[in-house]
Formats: C-alpha cells, structure tokens, sequence
C-alpha cells in the first residue's frame, strides 16, 4: 500500500491479486498453539476481505478488521452472506455483523487508538506489513504497541526476497526486519520460513515465506 488512492482504485479496478480466497495454511498451523482462548478479540489490520476471518470467527474468536476500501469491506459480508449494517464513529465507518461477532472499520488504520476498538489480545498479521513501504514500518510496529493489551500475541507473515526485483507491494520483510522494528514492544520468535525459490509467482532470484510471532517482553 503506497497510500490509500492507491489501495482503493486497485479494489475498484479488480487490481487484487494479492487476495486469497483460501484460508491460509499457515494460519490453521500456528494459530491454535500460539492463542489457545478461543473467545479473545483479533485485530487483523490491512484486513481485505480475507476468508482467514472466517476461520478465526468460526473458532470462536470476535475479530476486528481495519481496511481502506470500502469495496473490500462490503465484498467480505456479501460474499460469506453476513447480514450486516453500518455507522460511522470517528471518521470511521464500520461494517459491522449482526451478532456483532466481527466489524471491519474502513478508514486509516494509524488514527484508530484503544478506547475505541476496547481490549484487544490478538493480533493477525497475513498481509499488513508487507503492504506498507518501510517508511511506515516503525509507525505500523508503534501502533499496535498502543493497540494491543499487555499480554497479547500475533502471528505475522510476511515475503523476503530481493527488494531490487520487485517493487512492491507486496514488498520485502525479513525476520530480522521486524525483529529490529519491533524490539521493545515485542519479542519476535522466527517459527519457520519456506523457501518458495523455485515456486514464487513474480519470478524472483529466491523467496522465503518467513512466519513469525509476536508477544510481549
């Protein structure tokens, strides 16, 4: 995400072939281990309209997404047929699901602060960092320092490869990338990192697939 133009006219000209329709493996793998209550509250920032939601609400968990587009958050309730309705609260607006069990609030993630989302003990990453240029790395890693409780945990995935051949988004973040910007706040714990080489879709010299977690010092 260079910046949010940009990110909306990609929704509105069908420019989404980072969207997956499938529920990420890495996510069924990692996830149950890293947050065992099933009932506490998931931030997915820069969320899309990711079926990864689905699986985190069918496990019992209440989720909040935070995206720019529109397009993107309406297309998540249409496409699971979840009857929803909308407000608007700080300049946001939010989609919200009649049970309430999950809201996607459509505006700029960096101006949403804790009195508004309430406690939050989870964070899943799948493609939040990677959308943003490494400028916003640091702003990305202080907010959801702000955001998130004392003890919560995250799962982050991100893409490390050569950032010369590919401009992004989505763009290039190792382990040591987040484990440098995130130090203070988090403890990030490398859990694995396929190695897509021979398999990556832009071509790339060599593409790993780093999954990492986050939690508190």
């Amino acid at each position: 995400m260079h910046n949010r133009a940009d990110w909306i006219s990609r929704w509105s000209e069908g420019r989404t072939g980072f969207h997956q329709a499938d529920i990420n493996p890495k996510l069924v793998a990692e996830w149950p281990g890293l947050v065992p209550d099933a009932a506490c509250t998931v931030l997915v920032p820069l969320c899309g309209k990711s079926s990864d939601m689905c699986w985190l609400l069918e496990r019992g968990h209440r989720v909040i997404g935070v995206e720019f587009s529109a397009m993107a958050c309406r297309s998540f309730f249409d496409e699971n047929e979840l009857e929803y309705g909308q407000r608007t609260v700080h300049g946001f607006t939010i989609f919200e699901a009649k049970n309430s069990k999950v809201q996607l609030w459509c505006g700029d993630f960096f101006k949403l602060r804790p009195a508004m989302l309430g406690p939050i003990e989870a964070v899943y990453d799948r493609a939040a960092i990677v959308a943003l240029p490494q400028n916003l790395w640091s702003a990305y890693a202080v907010q959801l320092d702000i955001l998130l409780s004392g003890g919560a945990v995250g799962l982050m995935l991100t893409f490390h490869y050569p950032q010369a051949e590919h401009l992004g988004p989505p763009f290039s973040v190792s382990f040591e990338h987040v484990e440098t910007t995130f130090s203070g706040a988090f403890v990030a714990s490398l859990l694995s990192s396929a190695d897509r080489s021979d398999e990556n879709y832009w071509g790339l010299t060599w593409l790993f697939e780093p999954v990492i977690k986050l939690s508190r010092p």
